[in-house]
């Protein structure tokens, strides 16, 4: 399910680049948002970097794994050793960039959301877990507000990529189901999400109530409703 991150990721940073014009601001507040929103982009291609080198690392250790004799071994070896590098390069790189990033808002929460999402590349999922809790997107600004918007977004984003884990898939669903039940924007995606995870009677039925909560809630959300449906259906 975390395999999907690209197009999310796009959403949320043009959610981030728009809030540039929101609102009456101080010359100086907006300064801060021009240097984050910079920053941003920065961080959005390097995390796609971190994203193609880390797939690219981990086919060279299947092919480490599975080389016929020493030589092809050693040179797979070899060359997961300096993608590995790569990889250590870019993750530092990011870090420094977000400690860059950590205000105004929203741009706090696009840096925790990252933070869960490279956390989630190296398969640190306490990690994913820890942004995921400290996102708050109840607390986010206002209702219907772009701010809370995004941090929507990114406690979704976050959700799912912990889905991964078998360890931390309830944390996942618990906040999926709060997504499903309150938030605003992402409503049907969370109950999309949550039908795809359902495994149990008891989950299956409650991604059913959710699904009418939501279509009673947000019908204009009615496509990604349908997809659930389906999806609980099988």
């Amino acid at each position: 399910m975390s395999k999907n991150w690209r197009v999310l990721l796009s959403l949320l940073v043009a959610g981030g680049l728009g809030l540039i014009g929101y609102s009456r601001v101080t010359a100086t507040a907006l300064q801060k948002r021009a240097d984050a929103t910079k920053i941003l982009r920065e961080v959005q291609d390097s995390y796609a970097a971190l994203v193609e080198k880390s797939e690219a690392l981990r086919a060279l250790q299947e092919q480490e794994k599975a080389a016929g004799d020493d030589q092809a071994r050693a040179d797979a070896a070899a060359k997961a050793k300096k993608e590995a590098e790569e990889v250590a390069r870019l993750e530092a790189k990011l870090g420094l960039m977000l400690a860059g990033l950590d205000s105004p808002q929203p741009f706090s929460v696009l840096a925790g959301l990252y933070r869960g999402l490279i956390a989630a590349q190296r398969g640190d999922f306490e990690g994913t877990r820890a942004a995921l809790v400290s996102n708050n997107w109840e607390l986010v600004s206002t209702p219907a507000s772009p701010e809370r918007a995004v941090a929507e977004l990114a406690a979704l984003a976050l959700a799912k990529a912990l889905v991964d884990s078998e360890a931390q898939v309830q944390e996942a669903r618990r906040v999926l189901v709060q997504l499903a039940e309150r938030g605003e924007f992402v409503g049907a995606r969370a109950v999309d999400a949550l039908a795809s995870v359902a495994q149990s009677p008891e989950e299956r039925e409650q991604a059913r109530q959710l699904v009418q909560a939501v279509q009673q809630r947000a019908p204009a959300q009615g496509k990604l409703l349908t997809a659930a449906s389906e999806k609980l259906a099988r």
